[in-house]
């Protein structure tokens, strides 16, 4: 299910394609608005939901209508599945319009340039996932705790040692449900094998932020 605000601010719960409907309509009266001729696509399984032209150079443009809570950079839970699409449809100039929730539009590139200035200073990215994480001079909760130890098994489980996996499968792996809080020596631990692990795959040293030479553990400038 998912919920839109009435005129009056209420939450109101509505069916998902039901929301995703009106949405391309405040979508197409807000592109109107800016001075496009808004054509919709007769099909509910095409690749654009509306194509517009503003007949001022711009050409026409394909766009796919979005809700609140997209994201294809790895924001919000749902972007794996939304990463594989936009590399199904790479190359079709396919444009992003997300409608938020207080009823205003906003293009995918605007939304995407805040949000990566917002979170570089908290967060880190895995290159080959394009999963984030908190720094490691962050903590995590015990359910982030538990995400990064599925996460590193299952991706740089080759980055591990053996002791490093046997902990992580004893303590960060077990269900939450039965593993209760953190102790904090297993906390303290986590912390290590984070630093650990963000050092092999950015290269980083997380505490000066500065490139580490090869085989080498002291942090070393990059050359300008």
């Amino acid at each position: 299910m998912a919920f839109v605000f009435d005129d009056t601010g209420a939450k109101v719960e509505i069916h998902h394609n039901t929301k995703g409907a009106i949405n391309e309509h405040v979508a197409t009266a807000w592109l109107m608005k800016q001075g496009y001729d808004v054509f919709r696509n007769s099909s509910p399984r095409g690749r654009a939901d509306l194509v517009a032209n503003n007949w001022e150079g711009s050409g026409w443009v394909p766009i796919d209508v979005k809700s609140e809570g997209f994201d294809l950079d790895g924001f919000a839970p749902m972007n794996e599945g939304q990463r594989d699409q936009a590399k199904r449809y790479e190359g079709d100039d396919l444009k992003y319009l997300v409608v938020m929730d207080n009823g205003n539009c906003v293009w995918w590139n605007d939304i995407a340039k805040a949000n990566r200035q917002e979170v570089v200073e908290t967060h880190w990215f895995d290159p080959t996932t394009g999963q984030r994480f908190l720094h490691p001079r962050n903590d995590m909760s015990r359910n982030e705790w538990s995400f990064f130890g599925h996460w590193m098994i299952k991706h740089h489980k080759d980055k591990l040692t053996a002791s490093q996996i046997d902990f992580l499968y004893g303590v960060a792996i077990k269900p939450v449900n039965k593993g209760g809080a953190l102790l904090k020596r297993e906390k303290e631990m986590l912390r290590k094998i984070h630093r650990f692990i963000y050092r092999k795959i950015t290269g980083m040293d997380p505490n000066t932020g500065l490139a580490i030479a090869a085989n080498d553990n002291t942090p070393k400038q990059e050359a300008a």
